[in-house]
């Protein structure tokens, strides 16, 4: 699920819980971390380096992302 960023950090602020950020340097990276957070039904950030945004926009990146 793709939510607002402010709203997924706010609990997180207040001692409910963290929220751990992930730099993906590929999909199947991306792929990884999305299936670990929903085994363990936990929030988390991708983050896309600059590099990876040189091969794949990040258009096609979310597009991609909202299919796994």
């Amino acid at each position: 699920m793709i939510v607002n960023l402010t709203s997924l950090l706010y609990p997180g602020a207040n001692g409910i819980y963290i929220v751990p950020g992930f730099n993906i340097f590929g999909m199947d990276d991306a792929w990884a971390v999305i299936q670990a957070a929903e085994i363990q039904k936990s929030p988390v950030v991708i983050m896309v380096n600059k590099e990876m945004v040189r091969y794949f926009p990040v258009e096609l990146l979310g597009q991609v992302m909202r299919l796994s």
